[in-house]
């Protein structure tokens, strides 16, 4: 089997310090790398309409460092943990790029300086994730909202969000 090294996957707002943050990866990333791996940058705001000076902003960080980029408005019904936002955006845009859902990817925070992206035997198709259930406490709300995050995720990583739940540094 040959090893490999996943594109970069990473959610984050559309604000300013989420902006310095994602620079910060996105030069670790390119240092380290060059263009060798894809980065995929999933943005979100309220506005997301092309006069948006954020979004504006994020366009030009994105093209500067070549980076495969797409901004989301949030329409979700319920808004109330900002954090769900991420899933939600994972979930529009493999939805959105089926051909994608069979990559290998290495999901990080936009807070992250990357030193090496460990590699993966290309025909492993499991997820790897740090389990931070221990200080999380997010079992209850996966089982909780188990058929909503079925329906979004899908039926295997729902399974393994109620058992184990993975933190942001995914594979």
């Amino acid at each position: 089997m040959s090893k490999i090294t996943p594109n970069v996957l990473v959610c984050s707002a559309m604000t300013h310090q989420s902006l310095w943050e994602i620079k910060i990866l996105f030069h670790s990333v390119r240092k380290r790398y060059g263009n060798n791996i894809a980065i995929i940058w999933l943005a979100n705001d309220n506005m997301t309409t092309q006069s948006a000076p954020a979004f504006q902003a994020c366009t030009e960080v994105a093209q500067e460092y070549q980076v495969e980029f797409h901004a989301y408005e949030d329409t979700r019904e319920r808004r109330n943990y900002l954090s769900s936002i991420r899933p939600w955006m994972l979930a529009k845009y493999f939805n959105e790029h089926p051909e994608k859902q069979q990559g290998h990817y290495f999901y990080c925070d936009s807070d992250v300086w990357v030193n090496k992206i460990p590699q993966v035997d290309e025909d492993d198709k499991r997820m790897y994730g740090t389990d931070v259930s221990s200080y999380a406490r997010l079992g209850i709300y996966c089982h909780e909202n188990y058929q909503a995050i079925r329906d979004i995720a899908g039926k295997r990583l729902a399974d393994q969000l109620a058992n184990k739940i993975p933190g942001v540094q995914w594979i």
